[in-house]
């Protein structure tokens, strides 16, 4: 993989670089987080898709390529993470259907597919990981219903800042 530096204006090179490859792959090194100095540190990312937006069918962003350890004290070893990913995702297009796909990736199925993978999925494949199952939508309202009569209202006190809500008068 070929990476290049890449200064972002309005950082500083001290605490914070980033490298970039065609591919959507990431690696930031970082000195400092919020503000606060820390030991530095490389993180390997990718640019994913991950379904579930309504508007677009999908929502685009960075996740890391090993969930399991997202820091490095290496340069090397966050390239070597970021090889690895991309060869298991080459395999993935290789397939031919979705049982195929699962045998690949075995019991950790994906839930984003890398935004350089996407149109070199199968068909099968990729409307299989971008299903957006929908909310259950509640046919009956649950909130229990209160008489009209029973109910009064206060008026709100000019000291409190929110007013009060409808109360049930006790018999």
């Amino acid at each position: 993989m070929n990476f290049k530096l890449k200064q972002i204006r309005g950082q500083s090179q001290k605490f914070v670089k980033f490298w970039f490859t065609p591919e959507g792959y990431r690696i930031k090194w970082r000195k400092e987080a919020l503000g606060i100095r820390v030991p530095a540190r490389y993180m390997a990312c990718v640019r994913v898709i991950v379904p579930g937006n309504f508007e677009k069918g999908y929502t685009e962003m960075w996740d890391f390529v090993n969930p399991k350890k997202h820091l490095y004290r290496s340069m090397k070893v966050a390239v070597v993470d970021c090889q690895k990913h991309h060869k298991l995702w080459e395999k993935a297009i290789a397939c031919s259907g979705v049982r195929e796909f699962h045998a690949v990736f075995g019991s950790r199925e994906p839930h984003e597919i890398p935004k350089w993978a996407y149109n070199l999925l199968n068909d099968r494949i990729r409307r299989s990981l971008m299903k957006i199952v929908p909310r259950k939508v509640m046919l009956k309202d649950v909130t229990p219903q209160v008489e009209t009569s029973q109910v009064k209202t206060r008026k709100p006190r000019s000291d409190k800042g929110k007013p009060r809500g409808p109360y049930k008068v006790r018999k």
